[in-house]
């Protein structure tokens, strides 16, 4: 962890660095009391592996309290929770203290921004249970990302940045996991409306754990406008990556045409048909908000270093008014998701989200399907992942939620069937708000965004 001393340093300095009286200091408290239920727990497949399936009862309790600063330059938020967790049927319990430090801001107006993130743990925000009878290590993950951004009038708008995620064991003193990105671009904003250009590339670098993989590429386009909803672009370029063979890299050209609609400040869609080295796909984003409900479907092609998809977290602690939907995001490999695998995935994935935020009651639904091909051809994994979370706030202090998650995945190895499993929980949980304020954060867990 030693090797996260300087980073996580460089971090506390910046948010130690905003001035206290140019801005706002809030203070949330919480309490978290809840019970979850699941009839397969670690999604064992019975066929394959002569296991019982394991039904398992948890409960959990969670104090968590969170300070939030919005200044001029600087917008800052420190938590701090503790979860306890007991399980029933393995006499099988966890603390697990939690901290969680980010800060985005302004160092020079119009020129030099930042935006960092300090997580630790012993699960992270998207993580699941525990593993039944292990002692989980506490992690650290710690992400940063400075970068460049000028307005040149109404010319273009230039871009240069560089981002670093990466995740620490507690115990063993080195990096497991371990992401690093450098992007530039220079083009001319659509909002300005006409004819439209740009070019620019990137430089990922995955170095954890038993991983080595590389990409660059390099990326001209042309477009334009159509009135004021509709937006075309073709963009074109190479790319070099040793994803597919570790030991030469590979070349190749790329190519994407997209058309942008907005009929309205409500609604956005996009669609594009492109092809990379893994192959020709669409790709689809659309996103559209009536009155009090934001729905939005993704569906996105690329590469990925996790088997493991997950769902946006709702819960106290990480939620954002959009919670439920994915954000645009630049990610540095795939995902974006730390895994210690060594073996890349080319993935199809469409994302659901729907949330209708009422008076009294709040309504979140969010899907998944993940298609997942082995570069090399030997496998495929297919999942699935669904919830449903009720919220329904009793009083100003205090609301009740119910929370149904499924979740179902497919190996299949050299034509075979290797693994068929699938998992329901069921969740009820109390939460207290000792302050009688919402909360909403003002900080973005993505970089590059």
């Amino acid at each position: 962890m030693c090797k996260n001393i300087i980073p996580a340093s460089l971090l506390f300095s910046l948010i130690s660095s905003v001035p206290v009286y140019a801005g706002n200091w809030e203070v949330y408290k919480f309490v978290e009391i809840g019970v979850a239920g699941t009839d397969n727990y670690g999604l064992v497949d019975t066929d394959r592996s002569g296991d019982l399936q394991t039904d398992e009862i948890v409960g959990s309790v969670k104090p968590s309290v969170e300070l939030s600063f919005s200044g001029n330059r600087f917008e800052t938020e420190v938590a701090a929770e503790v979860e306890l967790y007991q399980f029933n049927e393995s006499d099988f319990n966890v603390v697990d203290p939690r901290l969680a430090l980010g800060t985005t801001g302004t160092l020079v107006e119009n020129l030099f921004y930042v935006n960092s993130s300090l997580n630790y743990g012993k699960l992270l925000p998207e993580d699941d249970f525990f593993d039944l009878g292990e002692d989980t290590d506490p992690q650290v993950r710690f992400r940063f990302n400075p970068f460049l951004a000028r307005k040149i009038g109404r010319f273009a708008d230039a871009y240069f940045g560089f981002g670093h995620q990466s995740i620490d064991g507690d115990t063993d003193g080195k990096i497991d996991t371990r992401q690093n990105a450098i992007s530039f671009s220079l083009a001319r904003n659509p909002k300005y409306g006409g004819f439209l250009w740009g070019f620019g590339g990137d430089y990922e670098k995955d170095r954890s754990d038993g991983t080595d993989f590389e990409n660059a590429s390099v990326y001209g386009s042309l477009g334009a406008t159509v009135g004021q909803s509709v937006f075309f672009e073709v963009l074109g370029g190479a790319e070099s990556n040793n994803y597919a063979d570790l030991e030469e890299d590979k070349e190749s050209a790329m190519w994407e045409a997209s058309v942008k609609w907005t009929p309205n400040e409500r609604t956005v869609l996009k669609v594009g048909y492109g092809d990379r080295f893994f192959g020709q796909g669409p790709t689809m984003s659309l996103k559209h908000r009536v009155r009090n409900s934001t729905f939005r479907a993704d569906y996105t092609r690329g590469i990925t270093t996790s088997t493991d998809p997950v769902l946006n977290p709702v819960t106290t602690f990480t939620e954002v008014p959009d919670s439920s939907v994915a954000p645009d995001t630049l990610d540095l490999i795939g995902d974006g998701s730390l895994t210690r695998r060594n073996t890349p995935y080319v993935e199809k994935q469409l994302r659901l989200g729907y949330k209708l935020a009422g008076r009294r009651s709040d309504l979140i639904v969010d899907a998944v399907y993940s298609n997942q091909d082995e570069l090399d051809g030997t496998a495929e994994i297919e999942s699935l992942l669904g919830r449903v979370a009720f919220d329904r706030h009793l009083s100003p202090l205090t609301t009740f939620r119910i929370q149904y998650d499924y979740k179902a995945k497919i190996r299949e190895d050299a034509g075979a069937t290797e693994s068929d499993a699938a998992e329901n929980r069921l969740a009820f949980k109390f939460i207290y708000n000792f302050d009688r304020k919402e909360r909403a954060s003002i900080l973005k867990d993505d970089i590059n965004e």
